[in-house]
């Protein structure tokens, strides 16, 4: 393969690379927690039936936010990343 080919390959390689680190960024500047919280409340009320107003957010030991929402004696819980990603979701009973 010719030398100028591998320079074309590692040119794309790193545009490749820029471009998904400049979405990251873009994500991580303009997602606030209100929007995080909204998204995965909203989700818990289509998927349970419940209401937004059954959830509570607060700071994750190991996500980056824990979403609880509890209803009568069904607990959902949501772990979410600094992107928005869901990491973990959890549905238990309350004893």
């Amino acid at each position: 393969m010719p030398r100028w080919m591998w320079w074309v390959l590692l040119g794309l390689f790193v545009l490749v690379g820029a471009l998904m680190f400049f979405r990251l960024g873009f994500i991580d500047a303009h997602l606030t927690e209100s929007d995080a919280i909204a998204h995965y409340a909203e989700r818990y009320a289509r998927q349970s039936g419940g209401l937004v107003s059954d959830c509570t957010a607060t700071p994750g030991e190991t996500t980056w936010l824990h979403l609880r929402c509890v209803r009568g004696i069904e607990v959902r819980e949501y772990g979410i990343n600094r992107f928005g990603g869901l990491v973990s979701e959890r549905t238990s009973i309350r004893p």
